[in-house]
């Protein structure tokens, strides 16, 4: 009742001098006046039960359109400051507890701290922006990709990095935008980076290898199938491939002498390698080939069961070489899938164009000097299973 009547009055203390006079009257007045204050007391409680049904109805109306709009769109963001200020003296009028009986945009708890805010700064605060602005987009991809590159660097290292390519950050920015995508702190970053950052950031020292199959006729034993494993190596960075050797019995011995050859510190494939990825094959685990490459400084990863996509570079070098090679040819000896595969090494590393990220379509070690202008050649192998078009510089 008395905030419907602090509508008819200016605020409260008018309306209780009002009822006070009121009564003071209705008690000092004759009997004759005290029938005339009955009807005026009679006629107040019909206004006020008549403004008190307008003002529940609109505030009815109010907070059910209020209600159907919040769940139709969400929470109601992008309040101005004269909004919030508005609101803010309105709800100080109100007061905190009938605040509660309102549906708000806001808590009242909101309400009344953005009132003593008001207070607090006056009318100093413009309003314009909504706190500080957002670091640049290429320091935002800078950071992240120096800190996905390098797990074990700090936030400090990170800015400094970013520094001295010219941009001038704090450290609690940078921590901010590792924070905000996920990135974890230095050094529990390290224990917890994921797969593809590991990869990414040892491409330079980093082999995988594997196995595949391919059948042979052996047209001089009556024609038997036999099938022979061919074991190969590929440098991730570069994308080169190397044959280590095939056989059709892999052994303990056969793996050993495999990994010696490929660790030579003279000539071998693997004697920059830092790491090499291998599944869980039991010719890896159980032959020896690991403490080999352990001797020579190779660390050897073994990916989690039942996941081919961590060695996905060997996977995707098979089917290249069954689709482009193997598939289309018909063995029928040891010899003549030697030779072949001797061919498809030397068009894979040197005649090929590869798609790979970092690599642009390019050739990734050309024997021959390239030119824009000139005749076209086409160089075949393979009976021209296997070509290679270009124009050689003069």
């Amino acid at each position: 009742m008395k905030i419907y009547m602090s509508f008819l009055f200016r605020d409260l203390s008018s309306y209780y001098i009002f009822i006070i006079s009121l009564f003071i009257l209705f008690f000092y007045l004759p009997s004759y006046e005290r029938n005339l204050m009955n009807q005026l007391f009679t006629l107040l409680r019909f206004v006020t039960l008549v403004q008190q049904t307008h003002l529940e109805l609109k505030f009815q109306m109010a907070n059910f359109q209020l209600n159907m709009y919040k769940e139709r769109y969400g929470k109601i963001g992008n309040i101005t400051h004269n909004e919030k200020l508005t609101i803010a003296v309105l709800g100080k009028k109100l007061g905190k507890k009938l605040l509660f009986d309102i549906h708000n945009i806001v808590t009242p708890e909101t309400i009344m701290k953005w009132y003593r805010d008001f207070i607090k700064h006056g009318k100093k605060h413009s309003g314009k922006g909504r706190g500080r602005p957002s670091a640049m987009k290429i320091i935002v991809e800078l950071v992240i990709s120096i800190a996905l590159s390098n797990p074990d660097y700090g936030y400090g290292r990170i800015t400094g990095q970013i520094n001295n390519r010219g941009h001038q950050v704090k450290k609690s920015t940078v921590r901010k935008i590792c924070k905000a995508n996920g990135i974890d702190i230095s050094p529990y970053r390290k224990k917890h980076s994921s797969w593809n950052s590991f990869i990414q950031s040892n491409l330079d020292v980093l082999f995988t290898t594997d196995f595949f199959t391919v059948d042979v006729i052996d047209a001089f034993h009556g024609f038997k199938v036999k099938t022979f494993y061919v074991l190969f190596y590929i440098h991730l960075s570069t994308r080169k491939i190397h044959f280590a050797g095939m056989t059709e019995h892999t052994s303990h011995f056969w793996m050993r002498r495999m990994a010696i050859n490929a660790t030579d510190y003279l000539d071998g494939f693997l004697k920059d390698a830092k790491y090499i990825i291998h599944d869980r094959d039991i010719h890896f685990m159980q032959s020896g080939f690991r403490d080999v490459l352990l001797n020579s400084n190779v660390k050897p990863i073994t990916i989690a069961r039942k996941a081919p996509d961590m060695n996905a570079y060997a996977e995707r070098f098979v089917k290249s070489v069954k689709n482009e090679c193997t598939n289309k040819l018909m063995f029928f000896s040891e010899e003549s899938l030697r030779y072949a595969l001797r061919e498809y090494e030397t068009h894979y590393n040197h005649e090929r164009n590869h798609q790979g990220e970092g690599i642009d379509n390019k050739l990734i070690e050309p024997q021959i000097k390239l030119a824009k202008f000139g005749m076209p050649k086409c160089k075949k192998r393979l009976g021209g299973l296997l070509k290679f078009y270009y124009t050689e510089a003069a």
